[in-house]
């Protein structure tokens, strides 16, 4: 084994008995020994809390790359593994397992550092979609598999659903083109509805947002914007409501009539109404049928 082998090669090892040896050549060191690194490639270790939970959960999965710091290697750096390192600081652990790397000099750290945060590789679609599939057979739902992995919870359900999805679907996301945001909101729909609303994605481009708000309308067939569409919106319902809006149609032209005491007002309300997508494909649509909206001031 390296781990054991490697305390020869210093004679002069302060406090060695701190060193636990395991069965798979790794070293156990109090985490105290262990500094924050001055100089990491990684300057931004980002949100740990998935992390955290996993290690609580398991353990430490995969132990740090450390070099000793000084001669008698009394305090160590880690290399590899460096967020590893902060989240089991952050969950006071008193030891981790570590394996030890001579490199002295700034430029080898900083070429270890970079080739083990380049050439790491993460799962495949297909890979995340076999693993989601063995935890469902052992009795996960999507909710554990969720807690478990840090999948969120809508994209969990989407690949729980996938093998019963209509094989287009299944073979769109395996080619990754529809995201797994557009999947976990086909897989609110029952087959013959999402292989519709699939096929509208394909044709039209529409995004993650414009397929959220077609299931949220219930328009799931290619139509128009409708008035009645309109009020259930809403970015315009409260101005529908209060009267400060109105929607209609009259000498064959559709309208959208807005009351305001002012420019400022009448402008700030134009403003909302066309930050809403709906008020303003309402408009566009208007506009492709040479029905120019109106605006007016009270």
């Amino acid at each position: 084994m390296e781990s054991p082998s490697i305390l020869s090669l210093n004679p002069k090892v302060w406090r060695p008995k701190d060193f636990v040896f395991n069965p798979d050549g790794n070293i156990s060191l109090p985490i105290s020994r262990i500094k924050e690194p001055v100089d990491a490639v990684r300057r931004n270790y980002g949100d740990l809390h998935r992390l955290k939970a996993s290690i609580k959960r398991q353990g430490l999965l995969q132990p740090l790359g450390v070099r000793p710091l000084d001669p008698e290697w009394r305090e160590f750096e880690p290399i590899i593994g460096c967020r590893r390192y902060a989240a089991c600081s952050a969950l006071n652990m008193e030891r981790v397992n570590c394996y030890i790397r001579l490199a002295s000099t700034a430029k080898e750290v900083a070429e270890i550092a970079l080739e083990e945060n380049t050439y790491r590789k993460n799962l495949s679609i297909k890979e995340t979609c076999d693993a989601v599939q063995t935890l469902v057979k052992s009795g996960r739902n999507a909710s554990h598999i969720s807690a478990i992995t840090g999948i969120p919870g809508a994209h969990a359900r989407a690949l729980v659903k996938l093998p019963d999805m209509p094989k287009e679907i299944r073979s769109s996301f395996l080619a990754k083109d529809i995201s797994i945001s557009i999947l976990s909101h086909l897989a609110r729909l029952d087959n013959t509805k999402a292989l519709r609303l699939w096929k509208r994605v394909r044709e039209e481009g529409l995004s993650e947002r414009a397929v959220g708000q077609i299931i949220s309308w219930g328009e799931i067939q290619k139509t128009a914007p409708t008035q009645k569409s309109l009020k259930i919106h809403p970015g315009v319902r409260g101005m529908l409501e209060r009267g400060i809006i109105e929607l209609g149609e009259g000498s064959g032209k559709t309208y959208i009539k807005v009351h305001a005491q002012n420019k400022t007002q009448l402008f700030g309300r134009l403003k909302i109404i066309m930050k809403s997508s709906d008020g303003l494909n309402a408009m566009k649509w208007g506009m492709k049928r040479g029905r120019k909206p109106t605006g007016g001031k009270k």
